[in-house]
């Protein structure tokens, strides 16, 4: 009777335990109200197994990135060249040896419908704003899986970012769907403007340790009206910034991690002030309930929101969630949720609804 080889029966014995392990992932996902495109959903429940259980070497466990798009892999591959990046095919069978390269901050493991390639892009994704602003580039049906240094796994699709903090898995809006619910709201304001502070804010901000608000006055009568409800604790920044300008936004966001009270920003989107301690009239105080889960960060923006009609308030909690203020509503509430809803550690406002725009 031929016996089968040790190795070969090893083999098998660890493509059933991945297999399984897919099959308890899909219900996962399923449970967390996470849909994969149909035509994909194998090759990505593969490489999120791939991200969550990584070999262990020298005591560590390696970083890794993926990115699939069944759908429209063609597509895929040519914004990938438009982008800069270079691609490197692997030999057929060779796809666990791109795997073993792919770090998911500059290089990427490219699985096509029946091949693999090695990606390299141009610039480093080493932040979340950088993930999301790929996954964007890369077209509608395009997922991006990331294993980071802290043992997190992302996977980016469009509209949203999902998180497994290797306990559940946690929901996160892409910034940009909310970018409709801010200028209905505000129908003048510039949409460009809209879009830089919301990922400002939701992608820059709020995964870094600290809060901050930003108010972002319309017209000048606004930001002079800004100037009138607050105490400037320090001097105007001596060197311009814009939110409008993506490429500043890490120093924007260093600076605010230093400074208490909120900043002040123009129409343009430049920065005017920082440091300045809101003030709401006593007709604000009145006619403005704040929740008492929130904050005094919270209820000076949204009672300022209430006297300065003509700005937007953003507010950056310490914790993370970021919330719209105008006109003494909250027109927007952008969180990290839990996959159940029994599981959410509290219950914070929810209004504002998200667009499908990205």
């Amino acid at each position: 009777m031929n016996q089968i080889p040790p190795g070969y029966a090893a083999s098998l014995k660890q493509e059933a335990l991945r297999s399984r392990r897919r099959e308890r992932l899909r219900g996962e996902l399923i449970d967390a109200n996470l849909e994969l495109p149909e035509a994909s959903e194998a090759a990505v429940l593969s490489e999120i197994d791939r991200a969550r259980f990584p070999r262990r070497h020298e005591r560590q466990f390696p970083t890794y990135g993926a990115i699939t798009a069944h759908e429209n892999h063609r597509d895929l591959t040519d914004t990938l060249d438009a982008l800069g990046a270079i691609r490197i095919p692997a030999s057929s069978g060779a796809a666990d040896d791109v795997r073993y390269m792919a770090d998911g901050v500059q290089s990427f493991a490219l699985i096509g419908p029946d091949s693999a390639e090695l990606a390299v892009l141009a610039t480093p994704a080493m932040r979340e704003i950088e993930l999301v602003g790929l996954r964007r580039s890369l077209g509608s049906s395009a997922i991006v899986v990331c294993r980071w240094q802290d043992g997190t796994v992302r996977l980016v699709q469009r509209g949203q970012i999902a998180i497994f903090d290797g306990t559940r898995w946690w929901t996160k809006p892409d910034a940009r769907t909310y970018t409709s619910t801010v200028c209905q709201s505000v129908p003048h304001a510039p949409v460009s403007i809209a879009q830089a502070m919301l990922d400002f804010c939701v992608h820059i901000a709020a995964p870094s340790p600290g809060g901050t608000i930003l108010a972002w006055c319309l017209d000048d009568q606004s930001l002079d009206r800004l100037r009138a409800r607050s105490v400037s604790t320090r001097p105007p920044p001596g060197i311009a910034l814009s939110v409008a300008r993506p490429v500043v936004h890490s120093a924007l966001r260093h600076m605010l991690a230093q400074v208490d009270g909120a900043c002040a920003v123009n129409a343009r989107g430049e920065v005017i002030e920082i440091g300045l301690h809101l003030r709401a009239s006593a007709e604000a105080d009145s006619a403005v309930k704040v929740s008492p889960m929130k904050g005094t960060r919270h209820a000076a923006a949204k009672r300022c929101s209430y006297d300065i009609t003509n700005a937007v308030f953003f507010v950056v909690s310490d914790d993370g969630p970021v919330t719209v203020y105008v006109r003494g509503e909250t027109i927007a509430s952008i969180e990290l949720h839990a996959a159940l809803d029994s599981d959410r550690e509290e219950n914070l406002d929810t209004s504002g609804s998200p667009s499908d725009e990205t």
